[in-house]
C-alpha cells in the first residue's frame, strides 16, 4: 500500500502545486498588466500636460505678433516696423528656465531665433537632424496643415549632455505675415519620470509577489500535512481489505469479516467484500451437493445409453443394404437423363447457329441490295463527271484561243505606242525649232512620249501574263484530257462491279431460303427431344427421391447411433468432472455452521447487496 500512498500524495501535491502556481501566475500577470497600464496612463498625462504647456506659450507669442500687427493696422507704424517689433518681442520672450521661441517662414527661411541670430535670413527647409528627419519641413507641415497649429518631433543635442535627445515642438502659423512661431522642449524628463514611476510599480509588485509566495508556501505545507494524514487513513483501510481478499484468494473462506462501522465508501466496500465471501461459501456448498448428485445420475445414464446404442446399430446395418440398391437404380436413370440433356443442348445450339446464320445471310442480302443501289448511283455520277470533264476541256481550249487573240491585240497596241513615241519625238524637234513659242507644245509632246512608253511597257506585261495564261490553260487542258480518260476507265470498272453485285445478290437469296428450311427442321427436333428429356428427368427424379429417402433414414439412424456414443462418452466425462469438482471444492476451508450464521444474522448497518444490480 506504500506505493499507492505515495502515488496519492504525489497526485495531491501536483494538483495543489498546479492550482497555487496557476493562481500565482495569473495574479502576477494581472499585476504586471495593471502596472503597465498605470505607467502608460502616467506617461500620457505627462505628455498631454507638456503639449498643453508649449501650446499655451506659443499662444502667448502669437498674441505679441498680433499686438504688433494691430499697431500696423491702426497706422501707428509701418509694416516693416511692425514686423521688426514682432520679431523682437518673440525673441525676447522666455518661459521656464530655458524656454524660448523662434520664427520660420512658410518657405523655410529662418526669420528670428534668439540662439542662432547668425543664421537669420538663411533657408533651412532641407536641414536634417542626425537621424535624417527634415525637421523644418515637419514644422512647416504641422503649422500649415492643421487648423490651429501642430506638433513635431526630432532628435537634437541638449546642452550639458552627450548624445541626441528627443525634442518635441509646437508650431502655429501667423497668417497675416506667413510667420510660423515655434517653441519646443526636450522630453527626456518625461521619460525619466515615467521610468521612475515604472520602478515604483515594479518594486511594489515584487513585494506583493514575496508576500503571496509566503502565503502559498504556508498553504502548501498545511495541505501536505492534511494529505499525509488522509493518505495514511486510506492506506490502512486498503491494507485490511487487501489482506482479507488475499485470504479468500487462497481458498480460506473462514476468514474474519471486515469492520463496516464507517459510513463512507470504505464501509460500503467492506460490506461488499463480506457479502462476496458469504456468497462464495454458499456457492461452494451448493456446488458440492450438486456434484455428488451429478456423479450418481451420470452412472445411470451410461447404462441406458449402452442399451439404446445396440438397437440402433442393427437398424443402421439393414438400411445400408436397402440404400445401396436404390442408389444403383438412381445412378443409371441419372446417367440416361444427362446424356439426353446433352443431346438436347447440342440440337438447341445447332438451331441457334442456324438462326444466327439466317440473320447474317439476310443482312448480307440487304447489304448486297444496298450495294447495287449505290453502284447505280456511282454509274450515274461517273456519267455526270464525264460530261463535266468534256465541257471543261472545250472551255479551256476556247480560253486558249481567246488568249491568242489578246496577244495579237497587244502587238497592235505596241505598234501604235511605237508610232506615238516617234510622233512625239518629231513634235519635240519641231517645238525646239519654234523657240519660245513652241515650249508649251514641247511639254505636251514630252507627256505624250511618256504615255506611249507606259503603254509599251504595259503591253509587254500583258503579253507576259497572256503567255502565262496560255501555258497554264495548256496544262489544264492536258490534265482534263487525262482525267477524262481515267473517268472512262472508272465507268467501265463500276459497270463490271455492278454486274458482280447482281450475281452476289442472287446467290445470297438462294442461301437464305435453304438456311430458313434447316432452321425449321432443327426447331421440330428440339421440341421432340425436350419432351423425351422431361420424361427421363421425371424417372430420374423419382429414383433420386427414393434414394434420398433411404439415405435420410440411414443417416438418421447413424446420427442416433453417433449421438448415443457421444452421450456415453459425455456421461463418462461428466462422472470424471464431478469427481474433479468434488476434489476442487474440498480444497476450500469453510464450515456450514458459519454459513448458517451469516444467513440468519444479516448486517444491520449495510443491507445485503442485490445480485441483480
Amino acid at each position: 500500500m506504500k506505493k499507492f500512498k505515495y502515488k496519492m500524495l504525489l497526485a495531491f501535491g501536483v494538483v495543489l502545486f498546479l492550482a497555487f502556481t496557476g493562481m500565482g501566475s495569473y495574479n502576477l500577470y494581472t499585476n504586471y498588466q495593471h502596472n503597465q497600464q498605470q505607467v502608460e496612463s502616467y506617461e500620457t498625462n505627462l505628455l498631454e500636460a507638456f503639449d498643453l504647456r508649449i501650446k499655451n506659450e506659443v499662444n502667448t507669442a502669437m498674441s505679441l505678433l498680433q499686438s504688433a500687427y494691430s499697431q500696423y493696422k491702426l497706422g501707428e507704424m509701418s509694416e516693416p516696423e511692425a514686423k521688426e517689433l514682432g520679431r523682437k518681442l518673440v525673441k525676447e520672450l522666455r518661459y521656464g528656465s530655458d524656454g524660448y521661441f523662434w520664427i520660420d517662414g512658410i518657405d523655410g527661411e529662418l526669420i528670428a531665433h534668439p540662439m542662432l541670430p547668425e543664421k537669420e535670413g538663411s533657408n533651412r527647409i532641407d536641414i536634417q537632424d542626425p537621424e535624417g528627419t527634415y525637421l523644418v519641413q515637419n514644422i512647416v507641415s504641422a503649422a500649415t496643415e492643421g487648423e490651429s497649429g501642430g506638433y513635431s518631433e526630432y532628435m537634437w543635442e541638449k546642452p550639458g549632455e552627450e548624445g541626441l535627445v528627443a525634442k518635441r515642438a509646437y508650431s502655429e502659423l501667423f497668417e497675416p505675415w506667413d510667420y510660423i512661431v515655434s517653441t519646443g522642449n526636450y522630453t527626456d524628463e518625461i521619460d525619466a519620470l515615467t521610468a521612475q514611476k515604472a520602478d515604483e510599480y515594479n518594486q511594489k509588485m515584487v513585494r506583493d509577489m514575496l508576500v503571496g509566495g509566503g502565503i502559498v508556501a504556508v498553504l502548501l505545507l498545511l495541505s501536505a500535512i492534511l494529505a499525509l494524514l488522509f493518505s495514511n487513513r486510506i492506506s490502512r483501510k486498503l491494507t485490511e481489505m487487501t489482506a482479507h481478499v488475499n485470504q479468500v484468494a487462497n481458498k480460506n473462506l473462514e476468514v474474519e469479516d471486515l469492520s463496516t462501522r464507517s459510513r463512507d465508501e470504505f464501509g460500503e466496500l467492506s460490506h461488499a467484500i463480506n457479502q462476496m465471501t458469504m456468497n462464495l461459501r454458499l456457492m461452494i456448498g451448493n456446488v458440492s451437493d450438486a456434484s455428488k448428485d451429478l456423479s450418481q445420475q451420470s452412472e445411470e445414464l451410461t447404462h441406458s445409453a449402452d442399451d439404446v446404442q445396440q438397437g440402433t446399430n442393427q437398424i443402421v446395418h439393414t438400411m445400408e443394404e436397402l440404400s445401396a440398391g436404390v442408389e444403383s437404380q438412381a445412378d443409371y436413370t441419372t446417367s440416361l437423363a444427362e446424356s439426353t440433356d446433352k443431346l438436347v443442348q447440342r440440337i438447341q445450339h445447332a438451331q441457334e447457329m442456324g438462326d444466327s446464320v439466317y440473320t447474317h445471310s439476310t443482312q448480307a442480302m440487304q447489304m448486297s441490295q444496298e450495294g447495287r443501289t449505290m453502284m447505280k448511283q456511282s454509274v450515274e455520277q461517273m456519267h455526270a463527271i464525264d460530261e463535266i470533264v468534256k465541257s471543261s476541256v472545250t472551255k479551256v481550249k476556247g480560253l486558249d484561243a481567246q488568249t491568242k487573240e489578246i496577244t495579237k491585240i497587244g502587238s497592235v497596241i505596241k505598234d501604235i505606242a511605237d508610232q506615238t513615241n516617234l510622233l512625239s519625238l518629231n513634235a519635240a524637234i519641231e517645238a525646239a525649232r519654234a523657240g519660245e513659242s513652241g515650249k508649251g507644245f514641247a511639254v505636251v509632246a514630252e507627256e505624250v512620249r511618256k504615255l506611249a512608253d507606259q503603254v509599251a511597257h504595259s503591253v509587254v506585261d500583258i503579253n507576259q501574263i497572256v503567255a502565262n495564261i496560255q501555258e497554264e490553260s495548256t496544262y489544264v487542258s492536258d490534265s482534263l484530257t487525262t482525267g477524262y480518260e481515267e473517268v472512262n476507265k472508272g465507268t467501265q470498272q463500276i459497270n463490271a462491279t455492278e454486274e458482280r453485285f447482281e450475281s452476289i445478290h442472287t446467290s445470297v437469296s438462294g442461301m437464305v431460303d435453304q438456311i430458313q428450311q434447316i432452321s425449321a427442321n432443327l426447331t421440330e427436333i428440339t421440341e421432340e427431344s425436350s419432351e423425351m428429356n422431361q420424361s427421363i428427368a421425371g424417372i430420374a427424379a423419382l429414383s433420386e427421391e427414393s434414394a434420398a429417402g433411404v439415405q435420410q433414414v440411414t443417416a438418421s439412424a447413424q446420427q442416433s447411433n453417433s449421438a448415443m456414443e457421444e452421450i456415453t462418452s459425455s456421461t463418462k466425462k461428466l462422472s470424471q468432472l464431478s469427481e474433479d469438482l468434488n476434489s476442487q471444492v474440498n480444497e476450500f476451508h469453510w464450515t456450514e455452521d458459519a454459513e448458517t450464521e451469516q444467513k440468519e444474522e444479516p448486517d444491520d448497518e449495510h443491507p445485503p447487496i442485490d445480485k441483480a444490480g
